[in-house]
């Protein structure tokens, strides 16, 4: 009888611990500070922008988050820390938009969605070779004759 009581009280106390648990890890959980951002990317008549860059930078530890809009012209960058961030949104063949100073609270989910304009593709070519030295010091031309030019003159 005192093993069967025992066995009981057991089991009542693994219950009540592993629910005590499970309540705390719900409530920790809840204490997070970080925040997000999300929202649309869409072009100037409203048609959403799938593979569009969305970029995030924190001003004051330069923290930079990136990712890329879904087939639905959205975006969701999780777990930042509070603070001010400058984001912005591009896609080739389009502007880049930018919202600077943009401020996120302790466990917000602040949505800025943005608007493309058509822009034009750019392209950059760098150029890594020297250019060929040129001699400016005396105006002679000079070239190797072999002997067959020799005697054929």
């Amino acid at each position: 009888m005192n093993r069967k009581r025992f066995t009981g009280s057991f089991a009542s106390g693994a219950i009540l611990f592993l629910t005590t648990v499970c309540f705390l890890t719900g409530r920790a959980r809840a204490q997070t500070i970080n925040g997000t951002f999300h929202g649309i990317v869409s072009d100037s008549t409203g048609a959403v922008l799938p593979g569009a860059t969305v970029e995030v930078q924190n001003a004051a530890t330069n923290l930079v988050r990136q990712t890329t809009t879904t087939g639905e012209g959205f975006y969701t960058i999780t777990q930042l820390p509070p603070g001010h961030y400058a984001i912005s949104a591009s896609k080739s063949g389009f502007t880049t938009a930018r919202q600077a100073d943009v401020e996120l609270l302790v466990n917000q989910d602040a949505e800025v969605n943005f608007t493309l304009q058509v822009g034009a593709v750019s392209q950059t070519v760098d150029v890594t070779a020297a250019p060929p030295v040129l001699q400016v010091a005396n105006a002679t031309i000079s070239q190797v004759i072999g002997s067959k030019e020799v005697v054929d003159l």
